[in-house]
């Protein structure tokens, strides 16, 4: 039977993420084993992966009980609350591991989002992600950060999300404190009050009418704002970047352990 075969799978070896997958796909009658499997490798994705591999097989392996005492039902009820307490202790026991990692494992930060790039600097910044409004642009001119303070590398001031927009950054610990760090630089005015910007973190203004050149103490030097802050229960942080006067814009944005 179909399902006789999926379960099987747990008891010939597929003992993780690794392997669930392609041993998955030889016991479907009719898939090609073949077929390129894509990886995910946060540890979010493979933490799901294990939990199923666990849940099938603590079935297969009580599925030869159930069918041993099949004329009792509480043989049977017995068998499926075995199962989901072995999967869920299997689940919590994962999911504790990943949660006390920095995510992803080996950077610096949390997350470090190259706003309005399309290029990543490994173990640092990705590619711009997360973003909804607004638009990205490149710049050429280089900015001024030696000596700056906890400075982006070069690559990130090169690029600017601007306009009116929102990122809202995922699965972080529910209600964990953090540190947003913000970099900035004014590329195109060479005077203050001609960009002014507000700035909200998780529904809380954190900066008012903000005049990047004022506070980078002149024209295209970064600017880097520091904000505590803590994940909501969902495990969400929500940046908003508003304009008071001409665009708003943002070249790079972390997340750090606070």
């Amino acid at each position: 039977m179909l399902f006789d075969n999926i379960f099987s799978f747990a008891s010939e070896g597929a003992k993780s993420s690794e392997d669930i997958n392609p041993k998955l796909f030889e016991k479907i009658p009719g898939a090609d084993p073949s077929v390129k499997v894509v990886r995910e490798v946060s540890p979010e994705a493979s933490a799901v992966l294990d939990f199923i591999g666990t849940l099938t097989k603590a079935t297969r392996q009580n599925a030869s009980t159930q069918k041993m005492y099949a004329n009792d039902p509480g043989s049977t009820a017995q068998a499926a609350s075995s199962v989901m307490k072995e999967s869920s202790s299997s689940l919590d026991d994962i999911l504790e591991k990943t949660s006390k990692r920095p995510f992803p494992p080996g950077r610096p930060n949390i997350y470090g989002i190259n706003a309005g790039g399309k290029n990543a600097v490994p173990f640092s910044f990705s590619a711009d992600q997360y973003a909804s409004g607004g638009g990205s642009l490149a710049a050429a001119d280089d900015i001024k950060a030696s000596g700056i303070t906890n400075a982006a590398p070069q690559e990130i001031y090169q690029t600017i999300r601007h306009g009116e927009f929102t990122y809202r950054l995922p699965y972080l610990v529910p209600n964990k404190p953090y540190l947003v760090r913000l970099h900035f630089a004014e590329y195109f005015f060479g005077a203050q009050d001609q960009r002014l910007i507000d700035i909200i973190i998780n529904n809380q203004q954190v900066l008012s009418s903000f005049d990047i050149f004022q506070a980078a103490g002149g024209h295209k030097i970064a600017c880097v704002k520091d904000f505590p802050t803590s994940a909501d229960s969902h495990g969400l942080i929500t940046l908003q970047f508003k304009p008071v006067k001409d665009y708003a814009i943002v070249s790079g944005i972390e997340i750090l352990e606070a």
